[in-house]
């Protein structure tokens, strides 16, 4: 199933879920653990714009909660605008959740070939979404604004072993 959710900023609770999401705080943990396996991978980082601000490898919350709000992770430089008119949209949620089927085969069966199998696909996902689709909006002379193709994004898998409530903003 795939869900897509825009994420804008003003709902404490909507912005908690993803800052404090479990998962996210245990990510770094599971994965330094000494001779243990997870069946779920931890919370890593992907896509092309990652070289541009020198993350690799496993997510840090820290790191994620400043991208979450458009800054920088190492200078603190806001990397987005702030909206005049609007809210700010802090990201989208792509939700990519496999059947339940595969889901009692690779966590309660342990098969990881499963999981390893849902996360290739997801990065092939992310690749096509990043070539096609991924545009930012720049300003140019007053007030024309143009649409580029960036061909770049900076995408944090966060993968869940449980189910999760879905939220409705509002």
């Amino acid at each position: 199933m795939f869900r897509p959710t825009l994420i804008k900023k003003g709902n404490a609770d909507i912005e908690e879920y993803y800052t404090e999401d479990e998962a996210l705080k245990n990510s770094e943990d599971e994965y330094y653990t000494p001779g243990k396996d997870p069946v779920v991978t931890p919370c890593k980082w992907y896509g092309k714009g990652l070289a541009l601000l020198g993350l690799k490898g496993v997510i840090k919350q820290k790191v994620f909660k400043k991208l979450f709000y458009g800054y920088h992770p190492d200078t603190g430089k806001r990397l987005r605008e702030v909206p005049t008119v609007g809210q700010e949209r802090l990201g989208i949620d792509l939700t990519f959740s496999p059947g339940k089927e595969a889901s009692i085969l690779a966590l309660v069966g342990g098969d990881r070939r499963i999981i390893d199998l849902h996360e290739q696909a997801l990065q092939h996902v992310f690749d096509i979404l990043q070539i096609r689709y991924a545009q930012t909006r720049v300003r140019q002379g007053k007030g024309e604004r143009l649409t580029v193709n960036t061909d770049c994004l900076i995408g944090a898998f966060i993968n869940h072993a449980t189910a999760r409530p879905v939220l409705v903003d509002g």
